[in-house]
């Protein structure tokens, strides 16, 4: 196994049987798949927002809800510049102690250790991957129930969090353990007793819709023209002629697509 694939492997275990069974299609959680926090503890959190982290890298949420920026940055001078909406850790700190988690974005860019194993990863998914960290006080829930449109790794890092999944019912996911969800999976999470740091990470899933609108791009032809007038009405010649059309269309479209190289337009 490459050291790509074995990146994967850290987060999901049998990369084969998790392709074949679950990607793209449905939940799974993973037991006990090993320590994370080379990736990111609750130190570097602090150090994150410290060393002046601006919006929109981070958010604080709180009963389901996002948190008015106003409340947790302030405006700074760097040289003779201001500089607005920067992290106010006072500020954040009172919050959290309230009940607000803290919501780390694209940390692919800017913590090093999860640049490289994003990269790993998109190389071995072939998939666009983004990472966010999620910071929580004890008790407390974050976002309110909803679904990605993308698929989601979740590496519970320290403390626990209570997940209720479709398809999967609710459970506590420990540190060292793993949470797959499809795009699309209703869930929400609620961090227990102690504190909880988690990481997500977010695959921009390349779909075969994609790969169909980009082999249609080039097609020559009247795909663009207006369908004929009166197509809706019922009467005359108009829903005659839209059928022709479409049949004509579609045949244009499927002789296109049978010289398409496949690899090539993926």
């Amino acid at each position: 196994m490459d050291a790509d694939l074995a990146v994967l492997a850290r987060c999901v275990g049998d990369v084969d049987a998790f392709a074949d069974r679950h990607w793209g299609r449905a939940p799974v959680l993973r037991r006990a798949a090993g320590a994370f926090d080379d990736l990111l503890d609750v130190d570097a959190v602090e150090s994150l927002l410290v060393s002046s982290a601006r919006r929109p890298t981070f958010r604080l949420v709180r009963d389901g809800g996002t948190l008015p920026p106003d409340g947790y940055t302030a405006t700074v001078r760097l040289g003779s510049a201001s500089v607005p909406g920067v992290a106010d850790v006072g500020a954040i700190a009172t919050l959290v102690g309230e009940g607000a988690t803290v919501v780390l974005h694209s940390l692919q860019r800017t913590w090093l250790p999860l640049v490289g194993f994003c990269r790993a990863l998109e190389r071995a998914t072939s998939h666009p991957v983004q990472a966010n960290a999620y910071l929580s006080p004890g008790g407390t829930p974050g976002l309110g129930r909803h679904a990605d449109d993308h698929d989601v790794l979740v590496l519970q890092v320290d403390g626990a969090k209570g997940w209720d999944v479709d398809g999967l019912g609710p459970f506590d996911l420990a540190a060292g353990d793993v949470l797959y969800l499809p795009g699309g999976t209703e869930h929400a999470a609620t961090a227990t007793a102690g504190p909880s740091l988690h990481i997500t990470l977010g695959f921009l899933r390349v779909t075969y819709r994609q790969v169909l609108r980009r082999a249609l791009a080039d097609l020559d032809g009247d795909l663009d023209d207006p369908l004929p007038l009166g197509y809706a009405r019922g009467d005359g010649d108009g829903p005659d002629r839209l059928a022709d059309g479409v049949a004509t269309r579609f045949a244009e479209t499927a002789r296109h697509l049978e010289k398409a190289d496949a690899a090539e337009v993926a």
